[in-house]
């Protein structure tokens, strides 16, 4: 009787052949049906100058600046070939699927099971609700050197190359260099190499790759603070600045430092002129006129806080203002502009700031530990609703390519071992979940673009190692 099952063999070619049409009918049916944005429209509003008209003018200034190089540079070089990214987006979204594809193969070179590959592959072909941002800033390219300084970690792992490392260290450096947030995925390689080792394949050697994830970030911290005395990645943040507006409602302002009870005064005094609901006490208050979601984790007015707190550490350090001294303009100059980036750029001395506004934040956090406990406690839960609202639609998909693959798919031979890769790279995954919560939740306030970038992982791989499980074992004899 003549088979419909597809040989085992024959998986790579099906599934690359797959990945392939999945991408073009997405591009086809769902990127034109969904608003994307004009790439060019972002180059002279909102963030797009701070990346655009980025300072390369000496070693200083670009280590100086509140962005990182990658970033700027890497559109430096792209706008030679298109200077008004008329083909930003398609050239973005055919980087991506080029990413997809060599981490399948990496990870098939690798012996991952082609089935647990294709599917992850698949969720990240149809996650719909990242296209609405494929033609803005860094989200995409970040993704796609992350998803390539992996698939190359896995080949340095496998060929015990130097070469191969090397290439790792700078893709993957510059990776967090486009996106600074994607420096959380040390925590992904780092439980990777560690579990790989221990658990699967003891005589591989760990110092090459622990030197390849760390050594190109520690020379830049060693760089950046002999050239501009700063140990960090970026020189300006006030993500943390924003919060501690909210934390000081329910903290005792006088246990702050003297300094820092002077900037709190200012900070608040801002915030009472700040427009309505913004300048009401207590986010309870706040939250029926304002678009922030309680249920989702996020702190009302936390955008307007974030703003305002810059304005206040430059007035206070620089004596400077986006208008004239008296103007009412300063309150809310961000209703008044575009873009307020021509306004940082002229900022040489964010580093100051940033020691300022850090030194501040610090000692807020410090007196609102309950807080950001209690917040960071129900973390899960807030990402978890996060999850079902925007990648329902992905669960569904993937279970529909799960059960043409059951039917069509010749089944394996039932594994035995317990601990494979496939479940190596979903405990990494997992565990790199948790910095990611601190810094989304009590650093970005769960920012919806922030998180869904940042774990854009965590339906593909959670469905995939699953529907990875119920293959491998139909008995359901172990779950790992």
């Amino acid at each position: 009787m003549l088979s419909l099952k597809i040989k085992n063999k024959n998986l790579n070619f099906y599934y690359i052949s797959g990945i392939i049409f999945l991408s073009i009918f997405v591009y086809i049916r769902v990127l034109h049906n969904i608003n994307i944005g004009i790439p060019n429209e972002y180059i002279n509003i909102y963030d797009g100058p701070s990346y655009y008209e980025f300072s390369f003018d000496s070693l200083k200034t670009t280590l100086s600046q509140h962005r990182t190089f990658g970033f700027p540079l890497f559109m430096k070089i792209y706008r030679l070939f298109d200077y008004d990214l008329i083909y930003w987006s398609l050239i973005s979204y055919i980087f991506y699927i080029f990413s997809i594809l060599v981490f399948y193969i990496a990870g098939s070179k690798f012996n991952l099971d082609k089935n647990f590959l294709f599917i992850f592959c698949s969720g990240l072909v149809f996650s719909k609700s990242l296209y609405h941002y494929l033609g803005h800033y860094t989200e995409f390219l970040s993704i796609s050197l992350f998803l390539i300084s992996s698939s190359l970690f896995l080949i340095a792992i496998q060929k015990k190359n130097f070469l191969n490392y090397f290439y790792f260290s700078v893709i993957f450096f510059f990776c967090y260099q486009v996106r600074p947030s994607m420096i959380l995925y040390l925590f992904f390689f780092i439980t990777f190499i560690i579990l790989y080792k221990y658990f699967i394949n003891s005589k591989i050697r760990l110092l090459p790759s622990v030197l390849s994830i760390f050594l190109p970030l520690f020379l830049f911290l060693i760089l950046r603070f002999a050239v501009v005395g700063d140990f960090a990645i970026v020189s300006f943040n006030m993500g943390t600045v924003g919060n501690s507006i909210i934390y000081m409602e329910k903290i005792n302002l006088n246990k702050l430092k003297k300094e820092n009870q002077e900037i709190a005064k200012k900070l608040l005094e801002r915030k009472k002129k700040l427009p309505f609901p913004c300048n009401l006490e207590g986010n309870e208050k706040k939250y029926p006129h304002v678009n922030s979601k309680k249920h989702l984790g996020q702190f009302p007015c936390w955008w307007e806080y974030t703003l305002s707190s810059w304005f206040i550490f430059n007035k206070l350090i620089n004596n400077i203002e986006p208008f004239p001294e008296g103007d009412k303009r300063n309150t809310v100059p961000w209703l008044h502009f575009k873009t307020l980036s021509g306004y940082f750029n002229q900022i040489d001395n964010y580093v100051e700031i940033n020691r300022v506004a850090k030194n501040f934040a610090t000692d807020v956090y410090s007196q609102s530990l309950d807080q950001i406990f209690s917040k960071l406690i129900k973390s899960p839960i807030y990402f978890l609703k996060f999850q079902k609202i925007n990648n329902l639609h992905l669960i569904n998909i993937l279970l529909t390519i799960f059960f043409i693959i059951f039917i069509f798919v010749e089944k394996k031979n039932k594994i035995e071992n317990k601990f494979g890769p496939e479940l190596v790279l979903f405990i990494s995954f997992i565990i790199t979940l948790f910095p990611t919560f601190y810094i989304l939740y009590i650093y970005v306030n769960a920012d919806g673009r922030a998180l869904m970038f940042q774990t854009f992982y965590f339906v593909p791989i959670c469905m995939s190692y699953l529907f990875f499980v119920v293959l491998r074992n139909a008995n359901f004899r172990f779950l790992f």
